[in-house]
């Protein structure tokens, strides 16, 4: 089974994190998309956060709605107690789903920052990594360590940008952890400028979120009064 696994903080979940987990979903045929609020996230450290349990029940709200049936959710980093590290959280899931083809999906500036995580190499050696891009006319499919290392786009402007930091992130990724072997794919979106902070400031301020969140998740943020509400 090709498992895709879609973490975050999910603070709240909102309609980009659908739409990337779908382009996952038909571009590369996966069986199925865990979407896995993370528990304590450390990168979280000195921001207010939600608290896991509200976080994990919206993001189940919310795939529920969706009504996608390979769109499931993981309490696996929820029901962790300790500081959570998607080094460990991929080994885990491993140890579960030995016979899966897992694919971690993240976007570019995770991608860039991913050297700074903690034992990104477990990552980079357990996971099949799709990076988050920009839509545009391609074959699909792009392995960037396995089998060559890409092609010069002929697209000018922000396209073109966007290619070139991906190449720069994965070739660092390379230098910086020669011991792994690691498999590093572009999953072609269309752009959506939304972010969770945005949603939280929007809230705050009493702004319609529908044009951000599902239905039954701008219900979630108005029912427990979540971001100033």
């Amino acid at each position: 089974m090709k498992k895709g696994i879609l973490g975050g903080t999910f603070d709240p979940i909102h309609r980009a994190h659908l739409e990337i987990a779908s382009c996952a979903l038909s571009e590369y045929g996966l069986d199925e998309i865990l979407f896995m609020p993370a528990g304590d996230p450390y990168f979280k450290e000195g921001s207010r956060v939600t608290s896991p349990s509200l976080r994990l029940e919206m993001t189940k709200a919310c795939i529920e709605e969706a009504g996608e049936p390979r769109f499931r959710c993981s309490d696996l980093e929820i029901l962790d107690r300790n500081r959570t590290y998607t080094s460990d959280t991929i080994l885990k899931l491993r140890h579960l789903y030995p016979d899966d083809i897992l694919y971690f999906i993240l976007g570019l500036d995770s991608l860039e920052a991913l050297h700074t995580w903690h034992a990104p190499e477990v990552l980079l050696d357990n996971a099949v990594i799709l990076c988050a891009m920009r839509q545009k006319e391609r074959s699909g499919n792009e392995t960037f360590f396995h089998g060559g290392t890409g092609g010069e786009t002929k697209e000018t402007g922000r396209e073109e940008d966007e290619e070139t930091r991906f190449l720069h992130a994965v070739l660092h990724l390379k230098e910086r952890f020669p011991q792994a072997f690691p498999d590093i794919r572009q999953l072609h979106c269309p752009m959506i400028a939304m972010s969770s902070t945005l949603i939280r400031e929007k809230a705050a301020a009493g702004e319609d979120l529908m044009p951000y969140v599902t239905p039954a998740v701008a219900h979630f943020i108005d029912e427990h009064h979540l971001y100033g509400i």
